[in-house]
């Protein structure tokens, strides 16, 4: 059996027929990008706390490079995601 999916993308409008295996795939593919996303979301959420926590601290010049390298990289997240992922590490 075939399921219809209508996609956009800019001004074009297509119509794709997909089997039912297929969407099972894209399915099953589709939940484990989910979990990843929430698993490198509490991974940022604790390097973050971590950040935080180091401030202040006399650290070697190695260890300094990567904190700050860590920390743009935080900096850069859109704060709606950062607020989840510290929000999922605090969970656990």
């Amino acid at each position: 059996m075939n399921n219809i999916v209508m996609t956009k993308a800019g001004n074009e409008t297509r119509f794709v027929a997909f089997q039912e295996n297929e969407i099972a795939m894209l399915r099953t593919e589709l939940e484990m990008m989910l979990e990843e996303d929430t698993r490198l979301k509490k991974i940022v959420g604790a390097a973050a706390l971590f950040i935080s926590r180091l401030e202040g601290e006399v650290l070697p010049k190695g260890t300094v490079v990567a904190g700050l390298a860590l920390a743009r990289l935080i900096d850069e997240m859109p704060d709606d995601t950062m607020c989840e992922a510290l929000q999922l590490y605090q969970a656990n």
